[in-house]
């Protein structure tokens, strides 16, 4: 059953000097079993999303440009940096970390990489393939000791080899 409208505002871009807006009633409707209210879906854009299609497809064309960060990004389609996050988020997925059967640790000194007061970051290897596997922000054994912890015991008995310089 009918219910009224719901004014709803969605970001376009459609011009790249103008902060272009798509304004448009959205149908709401009433259940009369158990008088919940929904709403029509949306036809500019993912639901829960407040930018239409144009607008994720130009976020997506910068984030493919890695000489642009988030905030540049954000600037160009007149977004907050935390939207482009979350689109970003929305639509990359990293897939997880396994460890590898040979595991070489190793440390690369470096003073433009100072993380937390430490110019070491801790390069882990895979010994079999030869494959960068991760990079963690210091070599400190606390980082180390919390980075392989939070690995499943199952997936720590997987590794049989490991090789590191002392």
């Amino acid at each position: 059953m009918g219910y009224g409208y719901v004014h709803k505002k969605i970001k376009h871009p459609a011009l790249r000097q103008f902060n272009g807006e798509i304004s448009y009633h959205c149908r709401r409707f009433i259940c009369k079993i158990c008088t919940k209210t929904c709403i029509d879906k949306n036809p500019f854009t993912f639901e829960d999303f407040n930018s239409s299609y144009l607008m994720l497809n130009s976020v997506m064309n910068y984030l493919g440009n890695l000489n642009y960060t988030l905030t540049m990004i954000s600037e160009e389609v007149n977004i907050s940096a935390t939207m482009v996050n979350n689109y970003l988020d929305s639509y990359i997925v990293i897939p997880k970390i396994t460890l590898p059967e040979w595991l070489g640790i190793d440390e690369y000194h470096s003073p433009n990489i100072a993380y937390k007061n430490s110019a070491y970051i801790c390069v882990m290897i895979d010994g079999k393939d030869n494959t960068l596997n991760d990079i963690l922000g210091s070599r400190s054994k606390i980082q180390l000791g919390n980075y392989l912890s939070a690995f499943p015991k199952e997936e720590r008995k997987k590794v049989k080899y490991v090789t590191c310089d002392i």
